[in-house]
């Protein structure tokens, strides 16, 4: 397996969390280890608000910034310092994420 390589477990969670209506695995989903799953879950629109707002403090900024976005979500955070790395504001499907191959990555200068 790459460096940058998903594995199956993670993608099929990735997968769960964009579509699942039942409560019961968002609960579950939303401290997943991998913040990819974690982000998938803050873009999916069935998301409670409660959950949402409990992402919109998630340690990896990208999954707050992708809750903060999300419709459910009744918290407000600046996160404009943030959003300017590329890896923050992705819209990319997580699902095929290649970080490794980013051009915006790549240009971003810290």
């Amino acid at each position: 397996m790459s460096a940058n390589s998903i594995d199956t477990e993670v993608i099929e969670n990735i997968k769960l969390a964009l579509n699942t209506k039942d409560i019961k695995v968002m609960e579950e989903l939303k401290h997943h280890v991998s913040s990819n799953v974690r982000r998938s879950l803050a873009r999916n629109t069935k998301l409670p608000t409660s959950i949402a707002n409990y992402l919109a403090y998630d340690p990896s900024m990208n999954v707050s910034y992708m809750a903060l976005q999300n419709p459910n979500c009744t918290e407000k955070r600046d996160l404009r310092e943030y959003a300017k790395h590329p890896c923050v504001s992705c819209q990319k499907s997580e699902i095929n994420l290649n970080c490794y191959m980013c051009k915006n990555l790549q240009d971003f200068k810290y």
